[in-house]
Protein backbone atom coordinates (compact mmCIF):
# COMPACT_ATOMS: atom_id res chain seq x y z
CA UNK A 1 0.00 0.00 0.00
CA UNK A 2 1.33 3.44 -0.90
CA UNK A 3 0.08 6.66 0.69
CA UNK A 4 0.66 8.36 -2.66
CA UNK A 5 -2.08 6.16 -4.11
CA UNK A 6 -4.31 5.55 -1.09
CA UNK A 7 -4.98 8.18 1.54
CA UNK A 8 -5.83 6.77 4.99
CA UNK A 9 -9.14 7.71 6.60
CA UNK A 10 -9.00 7.04 10.34
CA UNK A 11 -12.26 5.86 11.93
CA UNK A 12 -13.36 4.63 15.34
CA UNK A 13 -15.37 5.39 18.45
CA UNK A 14 -15.36 8.86 20.05
CA UNK A 15 -12.13 9.10 22.05
CA UNK A 16 -10.28 6.55 19.90
CA UNK A 17 -7.71 9.11 18.74
CA UNK A 18 -8.90 9.54 15.16
CA UNK A 19 -8.13 13.24 14.82
CA UNK A 20 -4.77 13.01 16.60
CA UNK A 21 -3.63 10.14 14.37
CA UNK A 22 -4.85 11.90 11.23
CA UNK A 23 -2.95 15.08 12.18
CA UNK A 24 0.29 13.13 12.72
CA UNK A 25 -0.09 11.37 9.36
CA UNK A 26 -0.89 14.66 7.64
CA UNK A 27 2.22 16.28 9.12
CA UNK A 28 4.49 13.44 8.03
CA UNK A 29 3.13 13.20 4.48
CA UNK A 30 2.34 16.90 3.95
CA UNK A 31 -1.45 16.58 3.72
CA UNK A 32 -4.17 18.86 4.97
CA UNK A 33 -6.79 17.39 7.32
CA UNK A 34 -10.37 18.31 6.43
CA UNK A 35 -13.01 17.90 9.15
CA UNK A 36 -16.38 16.78 7.78
CA UNK A 37 -17.99 17.56 11.15
CA UNK A 38 -17.15 21.24 10.71
CA UNK A 39 -18.37 21.22 7.11
CA UNK A 40 -21.57 19.49 8.20
CA UNK A 41 -22.38 22.49 10.41
CA UNK A 42 -21.57 24.90 7.57
CA UNK A 43 -23.60 23.27 4.81
CA UNK A 44 -26.70 22.41 6.80
CA UNK A 45 -27.06 26.14 7.52
CA UNK A 46 -27.62 26.91 3.81
CA UNK A 47 -31.29 27.53 3.01
CA UNK A 48 -33.21 25.25 0.69
CA UNK A 49 -34.12 28.38 -1.31
CA UNK A 50 -30.51 29.54 -1.64
CA UNK A 51 -29.32 28.95 -5.20
CA UNK A 52 -26.14 30.98 -4.97
CA UNK A 53 -24.05 29.78 -1.99
CA UNK A 54 -21.40 27.16 -2.64
CA UNK A 55 -22.81 23.78 -1.62
CA UNK A 56 -26.48 24.74 -1.92
CA UNK A 57 -26.97 21.55 -3.96
CA UNK A 58 -26.47 19.44 -0.82
CA UNK A 59 -29.67 20.59 0.88
CA UNK A 60 -31.65 20.02 -2.31
CA UNK A 61 -30.22 16.50 -2.74
CA UNK A 62 -31.02 15.77 0.91
CA UNK A 63 -34.67 16.74 0.46
CA UNK A 64 -34.94 14.63 -2.68
CA UNK A 65 -33.77 11.64 -0.61
CA UNK A 66 -36.28 12.36 2.12
CA UNK A 67 -39.07 12.61 -0.48
CA UNK A 68 -37.97 9.27 -1.90
CA UNK A 69 -38.25 7.67 1.55
CA UNK A 70 -41.82 8.93 1.82
CA UNK A 71 -42.61 7.63 -1.64
CA UNK A 72 -41.17 4.19 -0.83
CA UNK A 73 -43.40 4.02 2.24
CA UNK A 74 -46.43 5.23 0.24
CA UNK A 75 -46.83 8.22 2.54
CA UNK A 76 -47.61 11.71 1.21
CA UNK A 77 -44.88 14.08 2.33
CA UNK A 78 -47.16 17.01 1.44
CA UNK A 79 -49.54 15.86 4.19
CA UNK A 80 -46.84 15.16 6.76
CA UNK A 81 -46.54 17.74 9.55
CA UNK A 82 -43.02 16.50 10.26
CA UNK A 83 -41.83 16.85 6.68
CA UNK A 84 -43.49 20.25 6.26
CA UNK A 85 -41.83 21.49 9.46
CA UNK A 86 -38.46 20.15 8.28
CA UNK A 87 -38.93 22.02 4.98
CA UNK A 88 -40.04 25.17 6.81
CA UNK A 89 -36.90 25.09 8.99
CA UNK A 90 -34.75 24.59 5.88
CA UNK A 91 -36.32 27.66 4.27
CA UNK A 92 -36.37 29.94 7.34
CA UNK A 93 -33.50 32.45 7.47
CA UNK A 94 -32.14 34.13 10.61
CA UNK A 95 -30.23 37.43 10.86
CA UNK A 96 -27.00 35.60 9.99
CA UNK A 97 -28.52 34.18 6.78
CA UNK A 98 -28.61 30.66 8.25
CA UNK A 99 -31.58 28.30 8.01
CA UNK A 100 -33.21 26.60 10.98
CA UNK A 101 -31.51 23.25 10.37
CA UNK A 102 -28.23 24.78 11.53
CA UNK A 103 -29.57 24.00 15.02
CA UNK A 104 -28.70 20.33 15.50
CA UNK A 105 -31.40 19.90 18.16
CA UNK A 106 -34.11 21.01 15.74
CA UNK A 107 -32.66 18.91 12.91
CA UNK A 108 -32.23 15.78 15.06
CA UNK A 109 -35.67 16.09 16.63
CA UNK A 110 -37.46 16.38 13.27
CA UNK A 111 -35.31 13.58 11.83
CA UNK A 112 -36.36 11.33 14.70
CA UNK A 113 -40.04 12.14 14.19
CA UNK A 114 -39.80 11.36 10.45
CA UNK A 115 -37.96 8.13 11.17
CA UNK A 116 -40.74 7.12 13.56
CA UNK A 117 -43.45 8.24 11.14
CA UNK A 118 -42.02 6.11 8.34
CA UNK A 119 -41.14 3.17 10.64
CA UNK A 120 -37.55 3.17 9.39
CA UNK A 121 -35.11 0.56 10.78
CA UNK A 122 -32.63 1.43 13.51
CA UNK A 123 -29.70 2.19 11.22
CA UNK A 124 -31.62 4.66 9.03
CA UNK A 125 -30.90 8.14 10.37
CA UNK A 126 -32.50 11.04 8.48
CA UNK A 127 -30.04 13.48 10.08
CA UNK A 128 -27.10 11.50 8.70
CA UNK A 129 -28.55 11.35 5.17
CA UNK A 130 -27.51 14.98 4.90
CA UNK A 131 -23.94 14.02 5.81
CA UNK A 132 -23.93 11.30 3.15
CA UNK A 133 -25.07 13.75 0.47
CA UNK A 134 -22.49 16.27 1.68
CA UNK A 135 -19.63 13.79 1.46
CA UNK A 136 -20.70 12.77 -2.05
CA UNK A 137 -20.80 16.41 -3.14
CA UNK A 138 -17.43 17.24 -1.55
CA UNK A 139 -15.81 14.30 -3.31
CA UNK A 140 -17.43 15.13 -6.66
CA UNK A 141 -16.06 18.69 -6.44
CA UNK A 142 -12.53 17.47 -5.69
CA UNK A 143 -12.54 19.04 -2.23
CA UNK A 144 -11.07 15.84 -0.73
CA UNK A 145 -8.23 15.77 -3.29
CA UNK A 146 -4.81 15.64 -1.60
CA UNK A 147 -6.46 15.89 1.81
CA UNK A 148 -7.13 13.51 4.71
CA UNK A 149 -10.85 13.48 5.58
CA UNK A 150 -11.53 13.47 9.32
CA UNK A 151 -14.98 11.86 9.50
CA UNK A 152 -17.60 11.98 12.23
CA UNK A 153 -17.75 8.90 14.46
CA UNK A 154 -21.14 8.07 12.92
CA UNK A 155 -20.19 8.37 9.26
CA UNK A 156 -18.75 4.91 8.76
CA UNK A 157 -21.92 3.28 10.12
CA UNK A 158 -23.45 3.93 6.72
CA UNK A 159 -22.53 1.77 3.74
CA UNK A 160 -22.54 4.68 1.28
CA UNK A 161 -19.84 6.48 3.26
CA UNK A 162 -17.75 3.32 3.56
CA UNK A 163 -17.98 2.81 -0.20
CA UNK A 164 -17.09 6.45 -0.88
CA UNK A 165 -13.96 6.29 1.27
CA UNK A 166 -12.78 2.99 -0.19
CA UNK A 167 -9.78 1.99 -2.27
CA UNK A 168 -11.60 2.46 -5.57
CA UNK A 169 -11.81 6.18 -4.78
CA UNK A 170 -8.24 6.54 -3.57
CA UNK A 171 -8.80 6.02 0.17
CA UNK A 172 -8.27 3.25 2.68
CA UNK A 173 -10.25 2.99 5.91
CA UNK A 174 -8.20 2.46 9.08
CA UNK A 175 -10.28 1.43 12.11
CA UNK A 176 -8.73 2.13 15.52
CA UNK A 177 -9.97 -0.59 17.88
CA UNK A 178 -9.11 0.83 21.30
CA UNK A 179 -9.54 -0.56 24.80
CA UNK A 180 -12.23 0.59 27.23
CA UNK A 181 -9.52 1.97 29.54
CA UNK A 182 -8.22 4.28 26.81
CA UNK A 183 -11.70 5.59 26.07
CA UNK A 184 -12.38 6.22 29.75
CA UNK A 185 -9.18 8.25 30.12
CA UNK A 186 -9.63 10.31 26.93
CA UNK A 187 -13.33 10.98 27.34
CA UNK A 188 -12.78 12.26 30.87
CA UNK A 189 -9.91 14.49 29.66
CA UNK A 190 -12.18 15.87 26.94
CA UNK A 191 -14.96 16.47 29.46
CA UNK A 192 -12.61 18.46 31.70
CA UNK A 193 -11.48 20.50 28.67
CA UNK A 194 -15.16 21.19 27.98
CA UNK A 195 -15.60 22.26 31.62
CA UNK A 196 -12.72 24.76 31.50
CA UNK A 197 -13.81 26.22 28.14
CA UNK A 198 -17.39 26.54 29.39
CA UNK A 199 -16.27 28.32 32.56
CA UNK A 200 -14.31 30.85 30.51
CA UNK A 201 -17.35 32.00 28.54
CA UNK A 202 -20.08 31.33 31.10
CA UNK A 203 -22.02 28.95 28.87
CA UNK A 204 -21.81 25.34 27.81
CA UNK A 205 -19.23 24.87 25.03
CA UNK A 206 -19.66 21.35 23.63
CA UNK A 207 -16.68 19.23 22.64
CA UNK A 208 -18.36 15.83 22.61
CA UNK A 209 -21.97 16.97 22.95
CA UNK A 210 -23.84 13.69 23.48
CA UNK A 211 -21.21 12.47 25.93
CA UNK A 212 -21.30 15.67 27.94
CA UNK A 213 -25.10 15.50 28.12
CA UNK A 214 -24.86 11.91 29.40
CA UNK A 215 -22.22 12.89 31.97
CA UNK A 216 -24.20 15.88 33.26
CA UNK A 217 -27.37 13.82 33.51
CA UNK A 218 -25.60 11.14 35.56
CA UNK A 219 -24.02 13.73 37.85
CA UNK A 220 -27.15 15.88 38.18
CA UNK A 221 -25.46 18.93 36.64
CA UNK A 222 -27.89 21.37 35.03
CA UNK A 223 -26.10 24.70 34.68
CA UNK A 224 -22.60 25.84 33.74
CA UNK A 225 -22.26 27.55 37.12
CA UNK A 226 -22.10 24.15 38.78
CA UNK A 227 -18.78 23.54 37.03
CA UNK A 228 -17.16 25.97 39.48
CA UNK A 229 -17.31 23.47 42.32
CA UNK A 230 -17.13 19.91 41.01
CA UNK A 231 -16.63 17.55 43.92
CA UNK A 232 -14.86 14.20 43.67
CA UNK A 233 -18.24 12.54 44.03
CA UNK A 234 -19.61 14.53 41.08
CA UNK A 235 -16.56 13.71 38.97
CA UNK A 236 -16.97 10.00 39.65
CA UNK A 237 -20.57 10.26 38.49
CA UNK A 238 -19.34 12.12 35.39
CA UNK A 239 -17.04 9.19 34.59
CA UNK A 240 -19.90 6.74 35.05
CA UNK A 241 -22.09 8.78 32.68
CA UNK A 242 -19.35 8.98 30.06
CA UNK A 243 -18.69 5.26 30.14
CA UNK A 244 -22.37 4.31 30.05
CA UNK A 245 -22.60 6.25 26.80
CA UNK A 246 -19.29 4.87 25.51
CA UNK A 247 -20.23 1.26 26.34
CA UNK A 248 -23.51 1.69 24.49
CA UNK A 249 -21.69 3.05 21.45
CA UNK A 250 -19.19 0.18 21.58
CA UNK A 251 -22.03 -2.34 21.72
CA UNK A 252 -24.01 -0.64 18.95
CA UNK A 253 -21.18 0.35 16.64
CA UNK A 254 -17.99 -1.69 16.76
CA UNK A 255 -19.25 -4.72 14.89
CA UNK A 256 -20.79 -2.46 12.25
CA UNK A 257 -17.50 -0.55 11.96
CA UNK A 258 -15.57 -3.78 11.43
CA UNK A 259 -18.11 -5.02 8.90
CA UNK A 260 -17.95 -1.80 6.89
CA UNK A 261 -14.15 -1.57 7.00
CA UNK A 262 -13.57 -5.22 6.06
CA UNK A 263 -16.13 -4.99 3.21
CA UNK A 264 -13.99 -2.36 1.46
CA UNK A 265 -10.64 -4.04 2.29
CA UNK A 266 -9.77 -1.58 5.03
CA UNK A 267 -7.49 -2.23 8.01
CA UNK A 268 -8.25 -2.78 11.71
CA UNK A 269 -5.54 -1.59 14.12
CA UNK A 270 -5.67 -2.84 17.71
CA UNK A 271 -4.64 -0.11 20.16
CA UNK A 272 -3.44 -1.10 23.64
CA UNK A 273 -3.46 0.96 26.83
CA UNK A 274 0.33 1.22 26.95
CA UNK A 275 0.55 2.81 23.48
CA UNK A 276 1.20 6.53 23.11
CA UNK A 277 -0.24 8.60 20.26
CA UNK A 278 3.16 8.31 18.58
CA UNK A 279 3.06 4.51 18.91
CA UNK A 280 -0.38 4.40 17.29
CA UNK A 281 0.77 6.71 14.51
CA UNK A 282 3.77 4.49 13.79
CA UNK A 283 1.62 1.37 13.86
CA UNK A 284 -0.80 2.89 11.34
CA UNK A 285 2.08 4.06 9.12
CA UNK A 286 3.40 0.50 9.05
CA UNK A 287 0.07 -0.55 7.57
CA UNK A 288 0.31 1.98 4.74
Amino acid sequence: MSIQNLRPVIVGLPGAGKSTTAELIAKKYNFEVISTDKLFRVYRAISLNDNDSEGHEIMKAFFERVKKLYSEKSVSFNNSENYLELKKQAETIDDKNCCGLKDSKIFRNLSGLIKEELSLPGDDDIFRLFEIEMNKWLNSKGIFDNKLPDLSASAILYEENAELFSRKNGFVLILLDVSREILEKRLFEDFMFHVEESKKVGELKPKRGAYEIAARKEAGIEMVGEYENLTEEKLELVKIGLMKRSDKDRTDRMEVYKKRVEAVSGVVVKVELTMSSQNVFELVCNKL
